[in-house]
């Protein structure tokens, strides 16, 4: 009986006979790459993978190594192909024309961060620095840097030039006292200020491109400790709001550097604050480990508006224009859809969210 072998992009197919004869027709023949033409599904393991394009009309998200550019309306997709393991982190540019992607690999090795134009559907740069796992990335509010964060085998915090396609210098994320980072943010008006979080980290950056480097300050929390999740600079670049896995929220004023504010102090998220999005209204958007949506008024510390899902934690929270619709995705790849007046979760899709 006769054994195939080596069928792959770009590979011959040799083809041997019980009697080890090798057919060199089908050998010489190209074996071509099958084209993905659809998929259904959703990486919901990847914190923060889904978003909602500028324009409002698209869903951007991670399968496996592919990104998924989707019409809302059609469901119509471009997908793009480029990494060679497992996306595990994806940013937006603020203007929309940037869409970035870090991977995972293997231990050893170093990982890679593609820069992708979303008008064209094309490759705009790639980068290798990091090794391992791209733990988080953020745009600059300017599209003028990209800035990447590496996983616990990393350990550093890298600035990139877009327009160069080149480093323009890095750091380490935190002192060695403290653990990992999870989380970059950029500010909202700077080109040179951005902000990291991580286990016993919360620190704020200044970028100084002259020199090629970056100065870190840490913020000030007084007696506390926490390991921050996710972290949402507002309006104004004044303050940031900062998830916990303790379940809080911290309110950050970025001109002195000191905590300004924290709750609730009772009744918090179980499993931890994964993700925080602002919506016009001034209201903020949280999603917890344990399955709830809920609006927050951090004025008055109190929980608005909850939904929780059936199964699995928020790591994603999309917002679509002013917030009158909201997508979330969950641990167990699902992502949801809910309006601001109803506030109910309707399910969109599903998958698999674990080996078969």
């Amino acid at each position: 009986m006769a054994t195939v072998e080596g069928v792959g992009a770009g590979n011959r197919s040799p083809v041997a006979s019980a009697g080890g004869t090798r057919d060199d027709d089908v050998a010489n023949e190209d074996v071509k790459r099958l084209q993905l033409a659809k998929v259904f599904g959703f990486s919901g393991n990847v914190v923060r993978g889904l978003h909602i394009h500028p324009n409002g009309d698209h869903f951007i998200y991670p399968v496996g190594c592919n990104l998924i550019f989707e019409d809302i309306e059609t469901s119509e997709q471009s997908i793009l192909t480029g990494h060679s393991n497992f996306i595990t982190a994806v940013a937006v540019s603020k203007s929309g024309e940037y869409v970035a992607t870090g991977q995972m690999t293997h231990m050893g090795f170093k990982a890679d961060i593609i820069v992708w134009h979303f008008p064209t559907r094309t490759q705009y740069a790639c980068f290798s620095l990091h090794r391992v796992h791209i733990q988080s990335l953020a745009f600059s509010p300017h599209d003028k840097y990209l800035v990447s964060m590496g996983g616990k085998d990393d350990g550093n915090v890298v600035i990139w030039d877009l327009a160069d396609k080149e480093a323009v210098c890095g750091n380490q994320i935190a002192m060695r006292s403290a653990g990992p980072g999870t989380v970059v943010a950029y500010c909202n008006e700077d080109d040179d200020c951005f902000l990291t979080g991580g286990e016993n980290t919360l620190r704020m950056w200044k970028l100084d491109r002259e020199n090629h480097k970056m100065h870190p300050q840490d913020i000030n929390l007084g007696q506390m400790r926490r390991n921050t999740e996710c972290i949402e600079v507002m309006p104004g670049d004044q303050f940031a709001l900062c998830g916990t896995s303790t379940g809080d929220i911290l309110k950050i004023n970025l001109e002195t550097g000191i905590l300004a504010k924290h709750g609730p102090t009772k009744n918090r998220f179980s499993q931890g604050v994964k993700c925080l999005a602002l919506i016009s209204t001034g209201d903020l958007m949280v999603g917890g480990g344990d399955g709830t949506v809920c609006f927050f008024l951090f004025d008055k510390l109190s929980k608005e508006k909850i939904l929780k899902v059936p199964a699995g934690g928020i790591t994603s929270l999309a917002v679509r224009g002013a917030g009158h619709q909201f997508y979330f995705g969950t641990t167990e790849s699902q992502m949801y859809l809910a309006n601001y007046l109803d506030f109910k979760p309707s399910l969109l899709r599903t998958c698999q969210s674990a080996p078969m």
